[in-house]
């Protein structure tokens, strides 16, 4: 017997039904720091009886201190030969069970990790983070339509599995996320998989755009690199002025990755209206941390409520392998650089995930990510992070009218002794009004402003000279990524390098 058709009204979500949503939410929702130990004794209790539990003995676990002096810092590395047991899904390594899936992972390293994805991690951090980040968004935004269209994402594929080929449990996180999500999640995001999995960037953009073009998409989510090339190709294939003439209703850049600075002029071009939004969140392979949690700001809210436990090296401890000093959220300062450790519920114990952060604020905690513990060059001491590059570059380019669209930095060839410099390559999206030596010199006083380390080896020591700058042609970086293989979004180029192997082979 057929049932009648029964026609389901269309909820309208108006400015008082999201005001309403979102002070629901807010009621029920708490983001509290003394909840980290709480998480970290019941993990510890969950996975006593794990072949890491037992030989670290977490039997006799019973706090923070404890955990630490049991268990060491691990790099992946470290971590990996425990990993690869559970890829040849041996039961009870990591966890409790076997793992049900693994983000691979490249970004500036080059080479594969695998990170332990579990449903109950995807549902207990992930979704619920998404779900934060909706909430924030609608809180601060009550006149928001972003619910009545699509959200367009520019995310990855599966992989082939490295020990069995019949598996299909491998992939970049934001296609595990695409694949699992809840079937509200699936319904609001575009393209759909056939197109979201394909592996080809030139046709997956292609597809992307001949799927979407008609859509009512009001958000995009993805890299900043990534994002304003994909809207950069829409305006170019469809012919016309800007992205807000494909989709009127273009409201929010979700942007994760790397920093938006280098990608602002082009952003602005492309989305010219000063009621587009743009939030960042720290959402990695390994874990979503944190998130914009208002309009405007350039910091986002450590989520610690989020099924994880954080601890804190001095990013100065770190460069000395010295990690003993260990902080946890109750010993954190604001404006010092640390390195973030995550143990979670998906198998990553006291993990380095490599990142550098500095808090912002501590009630509630706030943080900036300011680079990577690779992301640094350290020719005479000096041990320049990125963030006083990258700051450099933008001001020396500006000041010159000019526009960046890739570099990166390496240490020049020492012919001699006291020959040490820096060496950048650098492609333009506008060129500038000056030539290399030009540039270099007015890069080289900014550094000095901004890096008393370097001012010292420059003019006190005079172990370091000016920088040498080059300006390489248009698609220089596109056509050494693909030469590589890596011509992927989650393929980020290193801007700050301490060998010379890809300044050498851009440059020629």
């Amino acid at each position: 017997m057929r049932l009648p058709k029964v026609d389901i009204p269309r909820v309208k979500l108006t400015p008082l039904a999201i005001k309403s949503l979102t002070r629901a939410y807010f009621r029920t929702y708490r983001n509290r720091p003394a909840s980290q130990e709480t998480f970290l004794r019941k993990l510890i209790r969950q996975n006593s009886k794990t072949a890491f539990g037992q030989e670290h003995q977490f039997i006799r676990v019973s706090s923070v201190q404890d955990f630490q002096a049991a268990v060491p810092v691990h790099h992946y590395d470290d971590l990996y030969p425990r990993i690869e047991r559970c890829l040849h899904d041996e039961k009870n390594v990591l966890i409790r069970g076997s793992v049900d899936r693994f983000a691979t992972s490249s970004g500036t390293t080059w080479h594969h990790k695998y990170i332990p994805v579990t449903n109950e991690a995807l549902k207990r951090n992930h979704f619920r983070a998404g779900t934060d980040l909706m909430m924030y968004y609608g809180r601060n935004n009550p006149q928001t339509k972003l619910r009545q269209g699509k959200g367009l994402v520019i995310g990855g594929t599966f992989c082939p599995h490295p020990f069995n080929s019949k598996k299909k449990n491998v992939g970049y996180i934001s296609a595990i996320l695409q694949k699992t999500s809840p079937l509200i999640g699936k319904m609001m995001k575009q393209p759909k998989a056939k197109v979201s999995y394909l592996w080809d960037w030139a046709k997956k953009v292609d597809s992307m755009i001949e799927a979407t073009r008609k859509k009512n998409i009001t958000s995009i989510s993805g890299s900043p690199a990534r994002c304003s090339a994909y809207l950069e190709k829409a305006v170019e294939k469809t012919g016309v002025k800007n992205v807000l003439d494909i989709w009127k209703n273009m409201e929010l850049v979700i942007r994760g990755g790397m920093a938006i600075d280098l990608y602002k002029n082009t952003f602005q071009r492309l989305l010219p209206s000063p009621h587009v939004h743009y939030y960042q969140v720290y959402n990695a392979s390994e874990w979503f941390f944190a998130l914009q949690h208002e309009n405007d700001r350039d910091d986002m809210l450590l989520l610690v409520e989020h099924s994880v436990f954080y601890e804190f090296i001095p990013l100065e401890k770190y460069l000395k392998k010295e990690y003993d000093e260990c902080l946890t959220l109750s010993e954190v300062e604001t404006g010092k650089p640390y390195v973030i450790l995550i143990t979670n519920n998906a198998g990553l114990r006291r993990y380095v995930m490599g990142d550098v952060i500095e808090f912002t604020g501590l009630e509630p905690h706030t943080i900036k990510v300011t680079g990577r513990t690779k992301y640094y060059i350290d020719v005479a001491s000096e041990c320049t992070p990125l963030q006083p590059i990258e700051e450099s570059l933008l001001q020396a380019a500006s000041q010159f009218w000019g526009e960046i669209d890739t570099y990166t930095v390496a240490p020049g060839v020492m012919k001699k002794a006291n020959d040490g410099h820096y060496e950048v390559a650098i492609e333009w999206k506008k060129k500038p009004t000056c030539t290399e030596k030009e540039f270099a010199s007015l890069f080289d006083r900014l550094l000095c402003q901004k890096h008393p380390l370097y001012s010292d080896e420059r003019h006190d020591t005079k172990m370091l000279l000016e920088p040498k700058v080059h300006f390489v042609p248009e698609n220089t970086f596109h056509h050494w990524l693909e030469k590589k293989g890596k011509l992927w979004w989650q393929h980020k180029l290193p801007k700050v390098s301490t060998n010379r192997e890809i300044m050498e082979e851009i440059v020629s």
